[in-house]
């Protein structure tokens, strides 16, 4: 009986261990599961939201510069005389368009791009592509006021196209650190916090 007792004892406690731990271990493994797929699930949001962040702000870019492209040719041709007033300002009116656009997310893409992109990347945009299109759009602002207010002009377009030429430069690399960032995995968290643009 005292064996039989003692048996049934062993029995149940290594039952009841055997139980709890495979238990325990269980919820272990299926905790850890459930970390790896929401770290999974997390930075798969991160890429999908830099890339939204990438297009966004690429895009803005990429049509600014071509609106400013067009409103300078546009300007050029006024005053050869091979184009109209009306297509004239219809390139000021399609570059005002954009430049209310580009007003309205100025910030907001600093942010975004700051945020997704790391600091650095935020202060390049700011002083390495911001500042030059300021400074082109006052120029191209200037030939267009000169241009279509004075039909004899005789507006100098060689540093506008040179600015116009320098700003693609910056943008393009800009555009392609944003898109190696994202094949990477690089992006909020993970990325970098300093970094430098290819030569």
């Amino acid at each position: 009986m005292n064996q039989e007792v003692t048996n049934l004892i062993n029995l149940s406690v290594g039952f009841i261990l055997t139980t709890v731990l495979g238990g325990v271990l269980v919820s272990y493994l299926q905790w850890l599961s459930w970390k790896n797929q929401n770290k999974a699930r997390l930075k798969e949001e991160e890429l999908k939201q830099g890339n939204e962040v990438c297009h966004s702000v690429s895009q803005l870019l990429d049509k600014r510069l071509y609106r400013m492209r067009l409103l300078s040719s546009a300007c050029q041709g006024y005053a050869q005389r091979s184009l109209s007033k009306e297509v004239l300002e219809q390139r000021h009116q399609d570059h005002d368009e954009v430049l209310y656009e580009w007003n309205d997310k100025l910030n907001l893409n600093l942010a975004l791009v700051g945020a997704y992109f790391g600091d650095s990347a935020r202060e390049y945009l700011k002083s390495d592509i911001y500042k030059p299109f300021e400074k082109a759009g006052s120029e191209l602002e200037q030939a267009y006021r000169e241009v279509s207010q004075k039909s004899d002009a005789h507006y100098d377009f060689s540093e506008l196209l040179k600015q116009l030429d320098q700003i693609s430069e910056p943008v393009c690399k800009f555009d392609f650190f944003m898109m190696t960032q994202l094949r990477g995995g690089l992006v909020e968290r993970n990325a970098p916090v300093r970094w430098q643009l290819p030569p």
